[in-house]
């Protein structure tokens, strides 16, 4: 089991070798710590994650941003490409970080209970009727622990690669940014 980091240690290491930390809930304070040690947690995210995240995100995006944006002047010309790189590491920035698990599941529940209540009252009367209130559509598996839905979250952004995907991928940054 790996040492996740729910905040990249790239992004650590531009503040400094050494880090202050303080926990606000717990009120403990901890110097001169290691980036390697700072924001991370024994297997808070499985190993396949893991690795999707440092190979297929986090590794383009440290070289886009230490290459063409710390190093830009005055203005940044970025590419379609460079845009939703940048995009796709902020969205799971937001949804990797701890406690962000329970607050999917809110969300879910959210738009769960909005379609039952609406179909209750006689407003969606069919399919299409809920496809216009659901902001995406997802399979529903049975049994699935929000840790599962979590993983399958990060998971399917990381897997956008695609064109045809980004649809998904921009409701999904409408509904966080609309209830967050």
């Amino acid at each position: 089991m790996k040492n996740s980091h729910y905040v990249p240690k790239f992004i650590l290491k531009k503040f400094s070798n050494k880090l202050c930390l303080y926990n606000v809930k717990t009120g403990e304070f901890r110097e001169k710590l290691k980036p390697e040690k700072a924001y991370c947690e024994k297997g808070f995210y499985d190993d396949d994650t893991e690795i999707n995240l440092n190979l297929k995100l986090e590794t383009s995006f440290a070289q886009l941003l230490n290459n063409k944006v710390l190093k830009a002047k005055d203005k940044i010309e970025l590419n379609r490409t460079e845009l939703r790189l940048i995009k796709k590491f902020l969205l799971i920035s937001i949804i990797r970080s701890i406690g962000s698990e329970s607050v999917m599941q809110k969300e879910k529940k959210f738009y769960d209970d909005l379609i039952f209540s609406l179909k209750k009252q006689g407003f969606i009367t069919s399919k299409a009727d809920e496809e216009k209130i659901r902001p995406f559509i997802e399979e529903d598996i049975p049994n699935e622990t929000p840790y599962e839905y979590w993983m399958r979250t990060i998971n399917v952004i990381l897997m956008v690669l695609r064109k045809k995907y980004l649809n998904i991928l921009r409701k999904l940054i409408l509904l966080l940014g609309g209830h967050r």
